[in-house]
Parts: structure tokens; C-alpha cells; sequence
């Protein structure tokens, strides 16, 4: 009996599942956020995935040309698969394995495609080097396929334990498949670099540590992983999520501090640890300009809900009175002010109507 093959949509499952996982373990690192969206940075704000981290969970495998790291042997190479694990390649092999997934998923079954998947190697390598990659691909791709079922039955995990032990089972998973040593070639840096960054959210989103004890954590984490996998610590490089990170790091001590002239020094020379000058000074700007308006908006108010309240004042005069308030303090805009208070008067009339008929 044919085994039906499940079409790369369906294998694409896999991939989404990780990278939804990846972009929840990494709330802390939105990738593509503009700057205006992190300009008001603040100990106590909530961190969100970007838009552009949502795009990638979703996107399927868009490569059109096999992944060129291969030498295509003009003569018997035995032991390609050995070179290629002696020489840590297990990032090229599943690149190359997931085009061959994708270019030669869409079939009627699982024969079909291994046969694609074979012709296509004996026409591109030597045979002694097509059957190599067939012998670890074979297991790779029922393994995948067998994953994507297992992994549709599974609720999404939703704190560390869960995360770890739901890698876990995957791990296992794996190894009954394809065996420890291809397991950890093929995919034992994207779990170690899961681990990493799953621990360092840990820490850092800590609510009960303070900044010094946070980053001896991190500092143990990073050494940790430079002596377990011989490879620099995958943490962001992104100046402006190094910053936000180091917001989190220090929101206990922010929080903590006697005055708001402290906390926004110390907000400060955390940029300068992180954010180039002119970045520096363009979230300044804007900080400034928004807290003037917020000031004027303020005066505005008060001064609204006095005349409001001035008994001496006809209706039609208050409302003369304060179309000349808005003017002096919005211009242009004063008509946009009208709106929003005019909405907002709506709102709470229905608000009280319906608090009256309970």
C-alpha cells in the first residue's frame, strides 16, 4: 500500500510550528520594528511580536534553485555524508533537504517523490554520492512527515516547561527516526540556540531580580554556551533591541528609583550603551515633542472644564468661549479636537443610558 506524501504545505507545517514557537521565545527581539515603535520605550511597557516576525511564521519555503555547497563528484566519493558531519554541515544538508521537499513535493505520494528526489541526485552527484545523501535523506524526510502529524495533535506550549519538554519530545522523536548522531547534526544548533534564547527571556523578563543579578546571569548563560557549543551566543545585534532588552533588564531598578529625573538619566545612558547618536537624538525629539503636546493638551483641559463649569455663561456662550479655547490651543487642528470630544461625549452618553436600564 502506497504511503500518501504529504505536500509541502503540509510538511510547511513544521517550520511554522518552530517559528511561531521561535517569535514567542523571542518577544523580547521583534525583527523589522520601525523606530517610531520604540521610541517611547518604557520599563513598565508590553513587548509585542513584530508584524514582521508574524510574516515569517507564515511563510512558506520560497527557494528555487538547490542550495550550492555540494561539489558535485566527478568521481566515487564513499564517504561524503562522514566529510560533511566531520566538517559540521548540517545547516547546508537541511537547506538542501528542504528544496528537495519543496521541488519535488508536489506528487501524488511518497514514492513518486523519492523517485524525483533520486533521479535528480544520480543526474547531479556520482552514484556512491547520490545514495550517501538519499541514505540520510530517506529517514530526514519520514521523520518530518511523521512529525507534522504528531505535531497537528499537540497544543502549543505555553510557559518554559512546556517549551522544553515539548523540544524534548521532538528531539526523541527524531532520534527514533534517524538516530542521536544525524539528529544532532541536522538539528542540534537550532535546539541549542532555542535553549539559549528561551533561557536568557527567562532571565531577563525576571520580575524579581534586579539589573546587577540579571546580567551575571546572562553572563554565565552566554559562557555556558560558548563551552557547550564552541560558537558565540546567537543574541540579537540589533542595536534597538539590544536597548529594549536592556530596559527589561533594568525595569526592577527603574521602578525602584526616587525620582523621575534618576529613572530618565539612567534610561539615557542605557541608550548611549546601545543606540548611535543620531538615533539618540531623534527619539529625544520626539520624546519632547509629545510631552509638549501632552502639557498642552492638559492646560487645554483645565481650562475646558473651568469655563465649562462657569455658572455666569450662557450655553451659546460657552460654546463660543470654547471653539476660541480650541483655536488658540490646537490651530489647525482644532477641528480634529472637536471630533474626538464630540465621539467621546457620544460614548459616554450611551455609557450612562445603559447604566441606567441595569
Amino acid at each position: 500500500m502506497r504511503t500518501p506524501f504529504r505536500r509541502v504545505p503540509r510538511l510547511g507545517w513544521i517550520g511554522i510550528v518552530f517559528l511561531i514557537l521561535t517569535a514567542a521565545v523571542l518577544y523580547l527581539y521583534p525583527q523589522g520594528k520601525k523606530e517610531k515603535e520604540i521610541i517611547h520605550a518604557h520599563p513598565s511597557s508590553d513587548h509585542e511580536i513584530s508584524a514582521e516576525s508574524k510574516k515569517l511564521a507564515v511563510s512558506p519555503l520560497t527557494s528555487l534553485t538547490p542550495p550550492v555547497f555540494l561539489e558535485k563528484k566527478d568521481e566515487s566519493s564513499p564517504d561524503l555524508m562522514t566529510g560533511l558531519m566531520a566538517e559540521e554541515k548540517g545547516e547546508e544538508v537541511r537547506a538542501l533537504f528542504a528544496w528537495m521537499t519543496q521541488e519535488f513535493g508536489q506528487v501524488a505520494d511518497y514514492v513518486a517523490h523519492m523517485d524525483l528526489v533520486r533521479a535528480w541526485l544520480f543526474e547531479n552527484y556520482d552514484a556512491q554520492s547520490a545514495e550517501a545523501i538519499l541514505a540520510v535523506y530517506a529517514p530526514y524526510i519520514q521523520s518530518e512527515m511523521d512529525l507534522a502529524d504528531y505535531l497537528a495533535m499537540q497544543n502549543v506550549p505555553q510557559n518554559r516547561e512546556e517549551r522544553l519538554a515539548f523540544w524534548e519530545d521532538i528531539r526523541n522523536f527524531r532520534i527514533a527516526h534517524m538516530g542521536e548522531n544525524h539528529t544532532e547534526w541536522l538539528f542540534g544548533r537550532e535546539m541549542a540556540e532555542n535553549r539559549y534564547r528561551l533561557d536568557r527571556v527567562e532571565i531577563v523578563s525576571n520580575p524579581n531580580m534586579g539589573a546587577r543579578e540579571k546580567l551575571q546571569a546572562l553572563q554565565d548563560l552566554d559562557n555556558n554556551y560558548r563551552l557547550e557549543r564552541d560558537d558565540p551566543p546567537p543574541f540579537s545585534r540589533n542595536p534597538y533591541q539590544q536597548y529594549r532588552e536592556l530596559l527589561e533588564v533594568h525595569k526592577l531598578d527603574l521602578a525602584h528609583m526616587a525620582s523621575d529625573a534618576e529613572r530618565q538619566e539612567r534610561i539615557r545612558t542605557l541608550r548611549q550603551e546601545t543606540l548611535p547618536e543620531d538615533a539618540i537624538i531623534r527619539m529625544e525629539t520626539v520624546e519632547q515633542e509629545i510631552h509638549t503636546k501632552r502639557e498642552r493638551e492638559k492646560e487645554y483641559r483645565e481650562k475646558r472644564e473651568a469655563l465649562l463649569r462657569d455658572s455666569s455663561l450662557q450655553a451659546e456662550e460657552k460654546q463660543e468661549k470654547l471653539n476660541i479655547l480650541q483655536e488658540q490651543f490646537f490651530g489647525e487642528d482644532a477641528e480634529s479636537m472637536r471630533r474626538r470630544e464630540r465621539i467621546a461625549a457620544a460614548l459616554q452618553e450611551r455609557m450612562d443610558a445603559s447604566e441606567q436600564k441595569k
